[in-house]
């Protein structure tokens, strides 16, 4: 039975920290300090998100233009990074851009976000792995109890 519970910690522990591993390594920047270096910053609803090359482009509908000189639409280029902001179909953003190549980049670390609270798809594929990890981390732990008692 030790065994078992010292294999759930250990199961535990390593989902608990997965996500931190993942996680972009930069100094975030407080709303004040992206507004300053942004060379841009726009309030807009994503109405597509095109592939190129090793990247993707977001192309945002602007509604509002609070730094810069961005009207109509505006272009992000992602190259698929950890730091680079995530992007959705149909969500409204406040986005802290930095001007790139042909268009702008838009990271994580300069607070660009969802203006209202959104669960991004996939999501609940997530927690069901997760939930699954557990499950199947919990059995193999039983079954390992049992086979050392002998009971299997």
């Amino acid at each position: 039975m030790r065994i078992a519970k010292v294999l759930l910690s250990v199961s535990a522990l390593i989902l608990l920290a997965a996500p931190d591993c993942l996680a972009c390594d930069c100094r975030t920047l407080t709303e004040g300090q992206s507004f300053d270096e942004a060379d841009a910053v726009v309030i807009g609803e994503v109405a597509r998100i095109e592939a190129w090359g090793s990247g993707s482009t977001t192309v945002l509908r602007v509604q509002e233009t609070l730094k810069g000189d961005v009207t109509g639409e505006m272009a992000i280029r992602s190259a698929l990074s950890d730091c680079d902001a995530e992007f959705y179909p149909g969500h409204k953003y406040i986005v802290y851009a930095r001007k790139w190549e042909e268009g702008y980049s838009a990271g994580s670390c300069m607070r660009t976000r969802a203006l209202y609270a959104t669960r991004p798809r996939g999501s609940r594929g997530v927690f069901a792995v997760t939930l699954l990890a557990v499950l199947g981390s919990s059995a193999v732990g039983f079954l390992v109890g049992r086979l050392r008692r002998g009971t299997a």
